[in-house]
């Protein structure tokens, strides 16, 4: 990929965090520094998230699994101080799917969310949270509750066009 994007020149990456910080590729950071790269975003996936169906990222995707929360978190402070080290302002994370018919569950989204951007801005990042199933009123209305500095939304529109198609 390295060789493509330089063919192509292709000088901004938004550096997938996971073989650092869930593969333990521990010479990662060193491989993407030999790159005249800008990192202007990472990213971290979680190793639960299921993405073949709509339905299994709804139950699988970031935040929402209670049993991967503790790993996840983990996972997600690596990746803090890793994005920190590479000098990105951005972490992006799909979250999860955010349900407000649900309020207990939605309440403990909003709770780790704001976890995660409490890290992020620790750590003098942003988090990007990864739009998904929700509508765009259910998407302001979890934002308006986090009201949180250290939190913004990564737009995608490829999302928005497989999930409301």
């Amino acid at each position: 990929m390295a060789e493509a994007a330089r063919r192509v020149g292709v000088r901004y990456i938004h550096l997938d965090l996971r073989p650092l910080c869930i593969n333990r590729q521990d010479d990662y950071l060193e491989r993407v520094r030999r790159h005249d790269w800008t990192i202007s975003a990472a990213m971290i996936g979680f190793p639960q998230e299921d993405y073949s169906t709509l339905d299994t990222i709804r139950s699988t995707g970031g935040v929402v699994p209670d049993d991967c929360w503790r790993v996840n978190m983990r996972f997600f402070e690596a990746a803090c101080h890793a994005a920190a080290e590479l000098q990105t302002p951005y972490l992006s994370a799909h979250v999860g799917f955010l349900d407000p018919s649900r309020p207990k569950q939605f309440q403990k989204m909003v709770d780790r969310v704001r976890l995660m951007a409490d890290t992020a801005g620790d750590n003098g990042l942003v988090l990007l949270m990864e739009t998904g199933q929700e509508t765009a009123q259910e998407l302001k209305g979890f934002i308006e509750r986090l009201d949180h500095p250290s939190a913004a939304v990564n737009f995608d529109p490829a999302n928005v066009l497989l999930c409301r198609g």
